[in-house]
């Protein structure tokens, strides 16, 4: 009997420094019916010599966007030959049953899947973001379904193009509210190689949340979600906060000035729409 076809999509922009490192653990997975889209964003480095070394499906996609990201999965998903569609960042590696269990659990029953995913890396705030990703995992409206069937997603109206804000949970809340079974598989885990500088993370977010008034308003109520810095759900995990107290302190400062970044990009992004409907009139 013939497995069903997967489709992994990788967007990615100036990705050489970590591209390799997924490419060659989607080469190990133990499930063989794959097929790999790469959708670059106009990079400037070596990430579609690399894609191409790895013989996958490579798009050019010469946008005007700033950051075509969004753009770019929707564009491999529109693409993709497989059942499966899997939406994979460039800095990710996959351990080699990922696939394999993905597929496993989805021809069970299941629509879509969000994976657990392990920050790896070195410094201080790799751990602290590893932390946050550890407590958050049975959160709702932290984690997002990347996995599911191609027809759920061209059913739930594919990513916002113009949200580079949570396109990612935005479409994730879309999947639920249409009543498909989405699973969060624990035993299937997803390593993200993460940069240990607060100074890019701040940055990375300032950029984001200059989109982030449009998710607010179409999803106000899983935003008020997200507003505490400390979230009452942590407490079920209380044992990982006091085994390392210092990355706990580490990671709420961290989450703090992320609130920080993304509130002043919110009054930039006005304050400058306000000034150019100015200069108009």
């Amino acid at each position: 009997m013939q497995k069903p076809l997967v489709s992994i999509i990788i967007p990615t922009r100036n990705s050489g420094k970590t591209i390799g490192a997924l490419l060659s653990s989607i080469r190990k997975q133990t499930y063989s019916d794959i097929e790999v889209i790469v959708v670059d964003g106009g990079s400037t480095d070596c990430t579609l010599d690399i894609a191409k070394e790895y013989k996958t499906i490579t798009i050019n996609n010469q946008s005007s966007a700033i950051d075509s990201r969004t753009e770019n999965k929707n564009i491999g998903a529109r693409e993709a030959s497989g059942k499966y569609l899997y939406f994979v960042d460039a800095d990710m590696e996959l351990p080699p049953t990922v696939i394999e269990g993905c597929v496993k659990v989805c021809e069970e029953g299941f629509d879509a899947l969000t994976l657990p995913e392990v920050s790896i890396g070195d410094g201080f705030w790799t751990k602290c973001r590893g932390l946050e990703k550890e407590l958050s995992l049975d959160e709702p409206y932290k984690v997002a379904c990347r996995f599911m069937k191609a027809d759920i997603f061209s059913s739930a109206g594919e990513f916002d193009e113009s949200m580079v804000f949570n396109e990612d949970i935005d479409l994730h809340i879309r999947v639920l509210k249409r009543g498909y079974r989405v699973k969060l598989p624990r035993e299937i885990i997803v390593y993200h190689r993460e940069v240990d500088s607060l100074t890019h993370i701040l940055a990375k977010t300032f950029y984001y949340g200059k989109s982030a008034p449009k998710y607010i308003r179409r999803n106000p109520r899983e935003s008020f979600s997200r507003v505490l810095i400390f979230r009452l759900q942590w407490l079920k995990h209380y044992k990982l906060l006091l085994k390392q107290p210092l990355i706990a302190l580490g990671m709420l400062f961290m989450i703090f000035m992320k609130y920080a970044a993304t509130l002043s990009a919110m009054v930039y992004s006005a304050l400058s729409k306000f000034i150019g409907n100015r200069g108009q009139s």
